[in-house]
C-alpha cells in the first residue's frame, strides 16, 4: 500500500512586532492494513489513564489526539514498573495534535549489558489538569 494517510499543517503567529508564518507543509504516510481510528474517546482524569490500542493499531502509526473537554490535558509516557508519569505534550481545551507514535511504544531500553529491552511496562498516558476532560485518540496502523 502507498500514501493512504495525508497530513497537512501550518503555523501563523502575530504578536506585536513578532510576525511568523510557516509555509503550508504536508506529508503522506503508508498504512500496512485497514485497521485504525481507534481507540476513540478517552476520559483523561487527574490521576491519568493509559491509552489501550487494539492489536495492529498504534505503535508506529499516525495518531490524531484532541482535547474535547474544558480542562488542559497533558500526555506522555507512563512507566508502570516505576509508577511514574513523564509528561511530554500539553493540549488546552479544543487543541489537537497529529503525531506519529514510536514503533517502540511500550518498550524500555536500558544502558546495561545485554539487550536492555523489556516489554509491557510503559504506555501512552493522558492526564487532565483540574477536572476530568474528554479526549479523542484516533490511531492508525503503521
Amino acid at each position: 500500500m502507498s500514501n493512504e494517510i495525508r497530513v497537512q499543517g501550518s503555523l501563523q503567529v502575530n504578536n506585536g512586532s513578532l510576525q511568523y508564518q510557516s509555509r503550508p507543509s504536508s506529508y503522506s504516510a503508508d498504512m500496512a492494513n485497514e485497521k485504525g481510528a481507534a481507540p476513540g474517546r478517552v476520559l483523561a482524569t487527574p490521576a491519568g489513564v493509559s491509552v489501550v490500542f487494539p492489536s495492529g493499531v498504534g505503535p508506529g502509526g499516525v495518531a490524531f489526539v484532541q482535547n474535547l473537554g474544558t480542562s488542559p490535558v497533558e500526555y506522555g509516557l507512563w512507566d508502570a514498573a516505576l509508577g511514574r508519569f513523564l509528561p511530554l505534550l500539553e493540549m488546552l481545551p479544543g487543541e489537537f495534535h497529529v503525531v506519529r507514535l514510536s514503533r517502540e511504544l511500550g518498550r524500555e531500553f536500558g544502558t546495561g549489558t545485554g539487550t536492555g529491552v523489556s516489554v509491557g511496562t510503559s504506555s501512552l498516558r493522558l492526564r487532565s489538569i483540574g477536572a476530568s476532560s474528554e479526549c479523542v485518540v484516533m490511531a492508525f496502523a503503521p
